[in-house]
């Protein structure tokens, strides 16, 4: 996994208009093997500060500026900690457990070494923090099918924010400049804006062609 919770990391990629090289400092809020909740800190345009995204955890993307150390701090109930001699503990309240023994945290430093004594193999190396909830019912429903993609939503989303309440409907329509060009059309309560060309069919698929679109539509 590139990156984990707690890590300060900045962009260093030009593949999207916002998450990009843009991002001076960010802040790793959720992460897991292929994505991440961010929370940028510093960006070059100032209104995107404070902005959360989700975006993929790899460092083809963002760079590592300060690793989150972890800490007994951390530790959270029912964390499943491993001791260098191999034993597992469940961490409860201020205690690690097992059915016959209870730890008290106080024992261990907060870099997670045991102070108690000399002897390394008591330290925790690790923690694994198991799944909460397991899904035993879901009602099946008909897939509704999403116009935009994740990475098209939140792109959008970035564009409007400084005007989305003047915005009427947004429309994919074809270039009448370039052959085999489209654009998105916003169209705002006074005045248009137009987004940069792309590839015919290559992006915002699922948008018809001329068709207008509410921001409600697009889940905007």
């Amino acid at each position: 996994m590139g990156f984990k919770v707690g890590d300060i990391i900045k962009g260093k990629n030009k593949r999207y208009m916002f998450t990009n090289k843009s991002i001076k400092k960010a802040k790793v809020l959720i992460a897991n093997e292929n994505y991440m909740e961010i929370e940028i800190i510093e960006h070059c345009w100032e209104f995107l500060e404070g902005e959360r995204y989700i975006v993929r955890n790899s460092t083809k993307y963002f760079e590592l500026i300060e690793e989150k150390e972890f800490t007994k701090s951390d530790l959270q109930d029912e964390d499943i900690v491993t001791l260098r001699n191999g034993v597992k503990y469940r961490k409860s309240g201020n205690t690690i457990q097992t059915s016959c023994a209870i730890i008290s945290l106080e024992n261990f430093t907060e870099n997670l070494k045991d102070s108690t004594n000399s002897n390394e193999d008591t330290d925790i190396i690790k923690v694994e923090r198991p799944t909460r909830y397991e899904t035993v019912y879901e009602r099946v429903e008909e897939d509704k099918k999403e116009i935009l993609d994740e990475t098209e939503r939140e792109y959008l989303k970035a564009v409007i924010k400084p005007f989305k309440k003047r915005v009427k409907f947004i429309r994919k329509t074809e270039s009448n400049m370039l052959f085999e060009k489209e654009l998105l059309l916003i169209q705002l309560n006074d005045d248009d804006l137009i987004l940069p060309y792309f590839e015919k069919e290559m992006m915002y698929k699922g948008m018809e062609l001329s068709k207008k679109y509410t921001l409600e539509e697009l889940g905007l």
